[in-house]
């Protein structure tokens, strides 16, 4: 799966039909919000989203963001510029994939999902144990 290039973020549009989506296509003028289960899932979506407008070096100043506030990019203009970081943003495949921590990856640390969300069992909790 490809972060950029795949339908994967659930969407609600405004007729309230919930779709997936490219994080690219969230532009459409249709789309309203992430739709996600929790509210820490959704402020993670939208975080995720500001990271890759970043990325994608659209907006470097204040003024810039305000200018694609008014005047937003095209999917194609996103896709485009982040295009040089394609291979970051693949999930599967070998070696470090995206938003893992490299010093997790070599000491073989995993943690459960489940205890890195905000309401999950701590590290101390037998339910983190298998």
């Amino acid at each position: 799966m490809h972060l950029i290039h795949d339908r994967w973020l659930m969407a609600r549009k405004s007729d309230g039909s919930c779709h997936r989506i490219r994080p690219c296509d969230l532009v459409n003028s249709d789309i309203i919000d992430v739709d996600a289960p929790r509210a820490d899932l959704a402020v993670a979506a939208r975080t995720f989203l500001i990271g890759l407008v970043t990325t994608a070096g659209l907006a470097d100043t204040e003024s810039d963001w305000h200018r694609l506030y008014d005047n937003p990019p095209t999917a194609d203009t996103l896709i485009a510029g982040l295009e040089r970081f394609a291979s970051a943003f693949e999930l599967f495949g070998d070696g470090p994939r995206f938003c893992q921590h490299q010093a997790v990856v070599e000491d073989e640390d995993r943690q459960r999902i489940a205890s890195i969300l905000i309401d999950g069992p701590s590290e101390e909790s037998d339910a983190t144990k298998p």
